[in-house]
């Protein structure tokens, strides 16, 4: 395996949406001098490889252009660094595509995005990414896929398990199905 070593050198971040403010804080739904920061820092470390398990962007969004948007702007806020480190992806609260109706309430109801094999969050999520395919079956066929957000990662001495917090995410799962926020199934 990768990494076959008595030492292994990995990286993990998380959370380097956009901040508060404007500019390089806030591009396209990452903090983009946060990002850039931490992955020079990391690269002087030389890692074996690195793990991001979530908030790479903003998200919670009902727009898949807006959803695509951000995660290519984090890609290319490390696009000098993907190269040069293997690097693995997981989805967090904040990687959320959601589907918005009226309720009277303040802020709706949200649901996963449909059809769910191919514009839920979940999928259009390992579409930009390469994490390894493995993944259990969904739980029914009107599920989203694991594949590439849900994943083992054997690497060496070390097993990393990448789950996904927000999968299948609903604001009201009992009436209308889905998975409560950091649930897992």
């Amino acid at each position: 395996l990768p990494g076959d070593a008595d030492t292994l050198r990995a990286i993990l971040m998380s959370d380097c949406r956009a901040g508060v403010g404007a500019g390089e804080q806030a591009v396209e739904g990452v903090n983009f001098t946060v990002l850039g920061q931490l992955a020079a820092q990391a690269l002087l470390l030389e890692p074996d490889l690195m793990l991001f398990p979530g908030d790479l962007i903003n998200g919670w969004t009902n727009d898949p252009g807006t959803y695509l948007r951000e995660l290519r702007s984090f890609k290319r806020t490390l696009g000098w660094l993907l190269p040069t480190v293997p690097f693995f992806a997981g989805m967090g609260n904040h990687e959320t595509l959601l589907h918005f109706y009226d309720d009277g309430g303040r802020w709706g109801i949200g649901l996963d995005r449909t059809p769910y094999a191919t514009h839920s969050a979940e999928a259009l999520f390992a579409a930009e990414f390469a994490n390894p395919t493995a993944a259990p079956q969904p739980e029914s066929e009107q599920a989203p896929p694991y594949t590439e957000t849900v994943y083992a990662l054997p690497w060496g001495k070390v097993l990393f398990l990448m789950l996904n917090s927000n999968y299948w995410f609903s604001t009201d799962p009992e009436n209308f199905g889905g998975n409560v926020e950091g649930g897992m199934l």
